[in-house]
């Protein structure tokens, strides 16, 4: 349904998006499944053209589980495990780009566990906390200029590091008019991630004699805080749309530097801003079989100087298109295929410098197909 979710009470995966909807579940509820993630990048230089670079294919499965009980009195228990920070790329060690980032990788796992209640028989409330670990990966060309021997000598730079746990948390909101109209609000808070003991290695020609030796590296940034609403209707017993609107505060993330021994390294990311995304489906249900359809309206905190190739970005759409079925009792199966439309995205005035030492201008085209997968049980 287009990501709608903060109004949706039929299984617990919706729970993570707002706790407050555990107390319309019923006895326990597990949930478990993946979405793959098929990007298709591009980038083409605009001084050269016919140097143009298409991101290696990289293959993502970030994973989602929840488990959930609720009690007769409307009091729900539950935890979620997400992974909604994942991004991989590989643009090679050749083109104009190398010099900022040959390849990289973020994964953010989030567990939540949360609770509800009824404040009143129309309206409950929840509550959780989100605990975040972070993976940080990438490698990039360098050049040594450190002796005569090695002047001029490119080589690999990679990084990685694991952060600290972080801590935030989040509160939500259902009022409901009975099964006819629902309205879900949620806010989710900041929380800051922390990596202080990264490991910097190098690779170098035979020819160079290892010039460089490994070091370590830190760095910390704020994840951004959410605000979220969003509204369902049912006309019909077996129609219901639904609508929903966020409001995510990326400014949070004012410079991502990496920092090594005793002095700062490299700003990899900033000057982000804040942007709000809409959603809005519809589900058609038909005996056993649920059919959905959504559409995502969404926009790129990056701006044109800032934009990167280590996390390109731009306004995009996402169409998208699912089936729920009954497998049997309790048990049920979702499955649903998302194509992602990225305006293109013509850079003129980068902040950010190609191999030549000359900006980063260019013409970035992005498209990206998601084919999800979920299968959920419950004990009533």
């Amino acid at each position: 349904m287009g990501g709608v979710s903060v109004v949706l009470t039929g299984d617990p995966t919706s729970a993570s998006a707002n706790p407050a909807l555990l107390s319309y579940l019923r006895g326990t509820q597990f949930s478990i499944g993946t979405t793959v993630e098929l990007p298709n990048f591009r980038f083409t230089p605009e001084a050269t053209p016919s140097q143009s670079t298409k991101m290696q294919t990289q293959v993502l499965f970030p994973p989602n589980l929840s488990l959930a009980y609720t009690f007769d009195s409307g009091v729900g228990l539950g935890v979620a495990v997400s992974n909604p920070y994942s991004a991989k790329t590989d643009w090679g060690t050749e083109w104009a780009g190398r010099r900022v980032i040959a390849g990289s990788e973020i994964r953010g796992f989030v567990v939540t566990p949360m609770m509800s209640f009824f404040l009143s028989r129309n309206v409950s409330a929840g509550i959780g906390v989100n605990i975040t670990s972070f993976r940080y990966a990438r490698s990039a060309r360098v050049v040594y200029h450190g002796g005569d021997d090695a002047l001029g000598v490119e080589g690999t730079e990679r990084m990685q590091g694991t952060g600290t746990p972080s801590f935030g948390v989040q509160a939500g909101l259902l009022l409901s008019h009975g099964d006819m109209v629902r309205l879900g609000i949620v806010y989710k808070s900041r929380s800051c991630v922390s990596i202080n003991d990264g490991f910097v290695t190098y690779e170098w020609p035979q020819s160079s004699g290892d010039s460089l030796s490994a070091s370590q590296f830190s760095t910390s940034f704020t994840l951004p805080d959410r605000f979220s609403a969003g509204l369902s209707f049912r006309p019909f017993e077996f129609i219901l749309l639904g609508a929903e609107t966020e409001y995510v505060r990326w400014s949070s993330i004012d410079k991502l530097t990496l920092v090594g021994p005793g002095t700062e390294y490299r700003t990899d990311q900033e000057g982000w801003r804040d942007v709000l995304a809409v959603r809005a489906g519809a589900e058609i249900t038909l005996g056993g079989i649920a059919l959905r359809v959504g559409i995502i309206l969404d926009h790129s905190p990056v701006t044109d100087e800032q934009v990167r190739p280590s996390v390109p970005d731009a306004d995009r759409k996402a169409y998208t298109f699912g089936i729920g079925y009954g497998l049997g009792e309790g048990l049920t199966m979702d499955v649903a295929l998302q194509t992602v439309k990225y305006n293109r995205r013509a850079i003129s005035n980068s902040a950010v410098f190609s191999a030549d030492g000359t900006p980063l201008n260019g013409v970035y085209d992005m498209s990206a197909t998601n084919v999800c997968l979920n299968v959920s049980y419950s004990w009533k």
